[in-house]
């Protein structure tokens, strides 16, 4: 079975009315983060309808200014990451960056990993332990785990509407 997200992962609440006006898709998640599902279709159009088409960098897939754009204006200067995991058959990459604001605080980095052989360095997991997701004493999960997000392997129905019909 595969497992193919982007996601970005905001330390605290964001805006409800702010998140409408982007069309923004959360998950639920561990309290106190917000999870934004994300998707190329949806970038893309968003993208298109602001103007604005550049990159912040090649990794995380989806690390680019107009999602950073959203998000600073969904969650004001709140810490956030930009994920990715892209695993089929157990084997894969994962990708992650943190950001406060325009201020990089945790470069973008990606890892080959065989699952589930996870530890501590990977890079979402650097990541989330960054923006406070704590994991309990002595639990095997993981700080992905831990936050909630095993449960989803992609996000593709919540962006139905993005595909043909945008």
């Amino acid at each position: 079975m595969g497992h193919s997200i982007s996601a970005v992962v905001v330390a605290g609440e964001i805006d409800a009315k702010r998140a409408r006006e982007f069309d923004v898709k959360t998950v639920p998640c561990l309290k106190g983060f917000t999870v934004i599902a994300l998707e190329p279709a949806y970038v893309d159009a968003w993208a298109e309808r602001l103007g604005i088409h550049d990159d912040v960098a090649d990794v995380p897939l989806l690390n680019s200014c107009v999602v950073h754009h959203i998000v600073q204006s969904v969650a004001g200067s709140a810490p956030f990451a930009v994920i990715q995991t892209d695993y089929f058959g157990g084997v894969g990459l994962q990708a992650a960056a943190v950001y406060q604001g325009t201020a990089e605080i945790m470069a973008p980095a990606t890892t080959e990993v065989i699952v589930p052989n996870k530890g501590p360095n990977e890079p979402i997991n650097r990541a989330l332990k960054i923006l406070g997701v704590r994991r309990r004493f002595l639990s095997p999960l993981d700080h992905f785990a831990t936050l909630g997000m095993c449960g989803y392997r992609d996000f593709d129905d919540l962006f139905e509407d993005y595909y043909g019909n945008q």
